[in-house]
């Protein structure tokens, strides 16, 4: 697979980017056997290479997320009782090897969290979620529970969420996760994993392990917003799930009837009208040239093609 941004930035991502010529930061490996990560200059250019290592190299690279947390719910009427709940229709999730993108809103419409929805069995579903927010999370599922039958748990002592991008399937890396599948947002992210902590899987050489800052440079550049601090920054509980790209990444199903927040979801939609949306944009260093960028950037969002 070629990690390479710019080829996956296709539709049916709606959203407006402009590349003003590269982007320069500093990045690190992550050696199995070392206690110590190597600097290496990371470039994403349109062509070309430079430094110790460029993205366009690592075709195959996996990273723990450390930043993530999982929460199980397990019991005979799990189904039921997220569907009432999130954005995404659960009723189809395939057993193991699939994983769907949803959120959890407020009454009002906002996104509360963003989640990766798993389903190791038929009565049992993993919620890969921001490590900052599983207690959160947590005690709004136990609230929701009333009568349903099921358990709630925090699995984050258990288990731990992977990311092999580039990386054709599970079996090629000889591994026995508890939930496998392309992540759902992005082909550009390749499998992503639950595991039991107290296994780690053997990678092949020709993966390269990496920081989880690698991985995020990947993801951002693809448009996908992670986490309270991204999708919510100052402001919690205000962004609607279409500015934050749900809508873009198959995280909102529009014909799976009434879920909290359902009501001004489905009118934001069918109205066409998103006001503002999170989007990556690559600044050149030259004053000038950022300066245009801005301009270029306001002049699309004021035309009409920006709806």
């Amino acid at each position: 697979m070629n990690l390479n941004p710019l080829v996956w930035l296709q539709p049916p991502f709606r959203f407006f980017f402009f590349w003003t010529g590269f982007f320069f930061s500093k990045v690190f490996l992550e050696p199995e056997d070392s206690n110590s990560c190597c600097e290496l200059n990371f470039w994403i250019p349109m062509s070309g290479s430079c430094g110790r290592l460029c993205l366009h190299d690592l075709k195959q690279i996996w990273t723990i997320l450390r930043s993530r947390s999982v929460v199980r719910v397990k019991g005979p009427d799990v189904e039921k009782f997220f569907q009432n709940l999130v954005t995404q229709d659960v009723r189809d999730i395939g057993v193991l090897t699939e994983g769907r993108h949803a959120g959890f809103l407020n009454s009002r419409g906002r996104l509360l969290h963003d989640t990766i929805l798993s389903r190791p069995s038929e009565e049992e579903f993993l919620v890969d979620v921001d490590r900052a927010n599983v207690d959160r999370l947590t005690r709004q599922l136990n609230m929701y529970k009333l009568r349903a039958n099921v358990k709630i748990s925090d699995a984050s002592n258990e288990l731990s969420v992977w990311s092999f991008a580039g990386v054709p399937s599970a079996d090629a890396l000889q591994v026995n996760p508890v939930t496998a599948f392309p992540d759902p947002r992005s082909e550009a992210l390749g499998l992503r994993m639950v595991l039991e902590k107290k296994s780690r899987p053997p990678i092949p050489e020709n993966v390269t392990g990496v920081t989880e800052n690698v991985y995020k440079v990947i993801r951002t550049l693809n448009g996908i917003c992670e986490g309270s601090v991204e999708s919510q920054g100052d402001f919690r509980d205000e962004e609607l799930p279409l500015e934050c790209n749900l809508d873009v990444t198959g995280g909102v199903s529009f014909d799976k009837g009434c879920y909290i927040g359902q009501e001004l979801t489905a009118r934001t939609h069918h109205t066409g009208v998103v006001r503002k949306r999170f989007f990556p944009m690559a600044i050149d260093k030259s004053p000038d040239r950022a300066l245009r960028a801005a301009q270029v950037a306001q002049e699309y969002i004021d035309s009409d093609q920006s709806t």
